[in-house]
């Protein structure tokens, strides 16, 4: 039960900060929209050049979702076949992050 609830904060995580930058994007193409009206050269130009940077970033957004995805699925995959290995590698990590902090401390 326990994992689970961590899976779910942790794809709740995903989901939001890809949100964030989904909503960055769909605020500049509100922003872009708004000011379709005007029509000063100078503006029409960087609305121009905004409107093909926006498709740009939604485009490599979406394709960095995807490969996200699908790295945690073969994490996800690797660790339900291997959980011994996940935990041995796991408590490596944590080994070595507690010594170095341990030393950075005793240095102080």
């Amino acid at each position: 039960m326990a994992s689970r609830t961590t899976h779910t904060n942790g794809a709740r995580k995903r989901k939001s900060s890809t949100s964030s930058f989904g909503g960055v994007i769909d605020g500049a193409e509100a922003l872009v929209a708004a000011t379709a009206d005007i029509s000063e050269d100078k503006l029409v130009d960087i609305r121009k050049t905004l409107e093909a940077d926006l498709e740009a970033a939604r485009e490599h957004l979406e394709e960095l979702e995807g490969r996200i995805k699908e790295r945690a699925t073969s994490v996800d995959e690797y660790v339900h076949e291997n959980p011994w290995q996940a935990v041995g590698v796991a408590a490596g990590a944590g080994l070595v992050i507690g010594v170095l902090m341990g030393a950075s401390a005793f240095r102080r």
